[in-house]
C-alpha cells in the first residue's frame, strides 16, 4: 500500500468507526425485537451475536470489527459510572435499608472470602501461581446482575430477591475493585508480606471503600440542589445534565483524584440524588432526568454486552486455548463452587445479625445461579501487566497473565450463556414467579 493510501485510510478511520458504531446500534435495535419475540434473554443474546460478529469480521474482510474490544479504561470510566448511577438512582432506599445487612455481609467480607477460596482452589487445580491466583480470585468475585435483573422484571420476581441480587452487585463491584488494587500492589512487590503489610492493607481497604461513599454523597447533594433550582428557573433539560455530571464527577473525583472507590462514590451520589428528587418526581425537570437514565442504561448495557462477545475472541490465545480447555472448565467450576459456599455459609450468618430479616430458602439457589460475571472482570484481567506479577521469569509471567485472561473469559462465557439462559427455568421450578411481588 502506498504512503498516500495509508494516510487516507488513517484519516478515514474515525468516519469508519462512527459508521460501525451506528451499525451496531441499529443491530441492537433489531436484536431487541427478535430476541423479545423468541423470549430469549436480550443481554445474553447480544453476547452470542458479538461472538458471531467477531468470527464474521474475518470471513467478510471487515478488519475493524474483530478489533473492537473492551479495555479497562473503557469499562471503568465510560460504561461503569453510567450503569452504576442508573441503578443507584432508582434504588428504593427503604428496600435497601431493609436488606442492607445481608447485602453488606455478602458484598464485603463475602468478597474477601470468595477471593481467598477461589485463589486456593485455582492454585490447586490450575497452573496459576499463588500471586496470579489471588488476582484472579479478586477480579472474578464481582457479579453482574444486569441479565438476571431483566429476567426478574419479566417474571415479576419478588422485589426483595431483586434487591438482594442488585444491591449485592452494586457493593461487591466496589469491594472487588478496591481489593484487586490492594492485592495487585502486594503481588507486584514480590516476597512474603508481613503482618504490618496486611494490617496496612486492611486499613487502606476500609478508607478507600467507606471514604468513597462518604465524600461523594456531597456530589449527589450538590446536584440535587442544582436540579431543584433548575426547576425554579424553568430549564427542563438541566436535570439530566446535572445528573450526568454527578455520575461522572463522583467517579472521577474518587477514583482518579483521591484514589478512593469510584464505584462507592457513584453509588452514594446516585442514592442521595434519587432520595432528594423523589418528592419532586412530578416536575418536568425530574421526569426528564428519570426518563433519560433508562435510555442511557439501555444503550450502555447493550453495547457492553455486544462488545463483550466481540472481546472474547480478540483476547483468546488459540494455542493456549487448545492446551488449557480442561483448566478453563476447572476455573468455571471453582468460581461456581465459591459462589455456592458464599451464599450457603454467609446468608445464615446474616440472618442471625441484628436488623436482618431471614432470607427465604428458595432465594438461595437463585442467588447462587444468578451470580453472573460480566465485563468488569475482563477489564481488570487485561489491566494486569506481566511485569507486575512478582515473578522472576518474564516468560512465565506472560503465560500467567494470559492464563488469567483465558480463565476469566471462560467464567464469563459460562455464567452468561449457561447460567443466564437457565435461571428462568430454575425460578419457575422453585415457584418464585408465582410469589407475591411485595414479599
Amino acid at each position: 500500500m502506498s504512503d498516500v493510501a495509508i494516510l487516507q485510510s488513517i484519516e478515514d478511520m474515525p468516519v469508519r468507526l462512527l459508521f460501525l458504531l451506528f451499525e451496531l446500534l441499529f443491530l441492537i435495535g433489531l436484536a431487541s425485537m427478535v430476541l423479545q419475540k423468541l423470549r430469549f434473554p436480550f443481554t445474553i443474546g447480544l453476547v452470542i451475536i458479538g461472538l458471531a460478529l467477531s468470527a464474521l469480521g474475518d470471513a467478510w474482510d471487515l478488519p475493524l470489527l474483530p478489533r473492537i474490544h473492551l479495555t479497562e479504561n473503557l469499562i471503568l470510566y465510560v460504561f461503569l459510572p453510567a450503569l452504576i448511577f442508573d441503578a443507584a438512582l432508582s434504588l428504593d432506599v427503604r428496600e435497601l435499608a431493609r436488606n442492607l445487612v445481608p447485602i453488606l455481609v455478602l458484598a464485603v467480607p463475602g468478597v474477601v472470602f470468595v477471593t481467598m477460596l477461589t485463589a486456593c482452589l485455582a492454585q490447586w487445580l490450575t497452573p496459576l501461581e499463588w500471586g496470579p491466583s489471588l488476582l484472579f480470585g479478586a477480579l472474578i468475585s464481582t457479579t453482574d446482575p444486569v441479565a438476571v435483573i431483566v429476567i426478574f422484571k419479566d417474571l415479576k420476581a419478588p422485589s426483595r430477591l431483586t434487591m438482594l441480587v442488585d444491591g449485592e452487585s452494586l457493593f461487591n463491584d466496589a469491594t472487588a475493585i478496591v481489593l484487586f488494587g490492594i492485592i495487585a500492589g502486594l503481588v507486584a512487590q514480590g516476597g512474603e508480606p508481613d503482618a504490618a503489610t496486611y494490617a496496612h492493607a486492611a486499613l487502606q481497604f476500609l478508607w478507600v471503600f467507606v471514604g468513597g461513599f462518604a465524600i461523594d454523597c456531597v456530589v449527589g447533594w450538590l446536584a440535587g440542589i442544582l436540579i431543584h433550582y433548575s426547576h425554579i428557573v424553568g430549564h427542563v433539560t438541566l436535570g439530566a445534565l446535572f445528573s450526568i455530571c454527578a455520575a461522572y464527577f463522583s467517579f472521577l473525583i474518587a477514583q482518579g483524584m483521591l484514589e478512593l472507590s469510584g464505584v462507592m462514590a457513584t453509588v452514594g451520589a446516585g442514592i442521595v440524588l434519587g432520595h432528594m428528587t423523589k418528592k419532586d418526581n412530578r416536575t418536568d425537570v425530574i421526569r426528564q432526568m428519570h426518563d433519560f437514565w433508562p435510555l442511557a442504561s439501555f444503550f450502555g448495557n447493550s453495547l457492553i454486552f455486544l462488545f463483550l462477545g466481540l472481546t472474547e475472541r480478540y483476547l483468546l490465545d488459540t494455542v493456549l486455548l487448545q492446551s488449557s480447555a480442561g483448566y478453563m472448565v476447572a476455573a468455571a467450576l471453582v468460581v461456581l463452587a465459591a459462589r455456592a459456599l458464599l451464599i450457603y455459609l454467609f446468608v445464615p450468618i446474616a440472618d442471625l445479625l441484628p436488623g436482618s430479616e431471614k432470607i427465604p430458602p428458595a432465594y438461595k439457589p437463585v442467588m447462587v445461579w444468578g451470580g453472573l460475571r460480566g465485563a468488569l472482570p475482563i477489564g481488570l484481567a487485561v489491566s494486569i501487566a506481566p511485569a507486575n506479577l512478582g515473578l522472576t521469569s518474564y516468560s512465565q509471567a506472560v503465560e500467567q497473565s494470559r492464563l488469567i485472561i483465558l480463565f476469566t473469559v471462560a467464567v464469563v462465557v459460562f455464567t452468561l450463556i449457561v447460567q443466564g439462559v437457565t435461571i428462568q427455568g430454575l425460578m419457575q421450578r422453585l415457584g418464585l414467579v408465582e410469589m407475591n411481588n411485595e414479599q
